[in-house]
């Protein structure tokens, strides 16, 4: 009866640590994708880096991929401010020296406003399963020219990126955590 017992116990934590290890990634190595179709997919990561004791940023790297080769990326960060409730993200402007954001440099009449792309982290618990990006795909595609995008592969673009049109996701979801 005691090794029955024993054996009951120690399958139960066999269980929970192989459940647990599976969202216990760290925020840092969480890797997010959206699938473009057409071979085409949208990865994202996103670094922590704090500011205050109740607020932070992090810096975030999109990169897409056709046929797993990576065709072009661009970075950026997301700012929230107090205990992470409200968050905003910003592309890197084209311009690295320019004082304001790709946003603003695009749509000037919101050069006041901080939330022009507002993010939202949707969490299963502690772990966040999708990030919301309002209208990132629409400024991705009227604003693209002030974006600093990196083309790593021209010959892979597809016919938007070949007219300077690349396409941002408005939410990704977790795919993988990098080792």
């Amino acid at each position: 009866m005691k090794q029955i017992f024993c054996c009951c116990i120690l399958g139960s934590l066999v269980v929970m640590s192989s459940v647990a290890s599976a969202d216990d990634c760290l925020p840092d190595k969480q890797v997010f994708k959206r699938d473009l179709g057409d071979d085409g997919e949208v990865f994202y990561t996103q670094r922590f880096v704090p500011r205050h004791a109740d607020s932070g940023e992090y810096v975030v790297h999109f990169e897409a991929r056709r046929q797993k080769t990576v065709v072009w990326t661009v970075e950026g960060h997301i700012s929230c401010g107090a205990w992470g409730l409200m968050c905003d993200l910003q592309i890197d402007p084209l311009k690295p020296n320019d004082k304001f954001d790709a946003v603003r440099q695009c749509l000037p009449s919101y050069a006041f406003k901080d939330d022009i792309i507002p993010v939202t982290m949707i969490r299963e618990g502690e772990v966040i399963k999708y990030i919301t990006f309002g209208n990132l795909s629409a400024f991705s595609m009227g604003c693209g020219n002030y974006m600093a995008i990196k083309v790593q592969r021209p010959e892979l673009l597809d016919d938007a990126g070949r007219d300077g049109i690349f396409i941002l996701p408005d939410y990704v979801q977790i795919d993988s955590c990098e080792k």
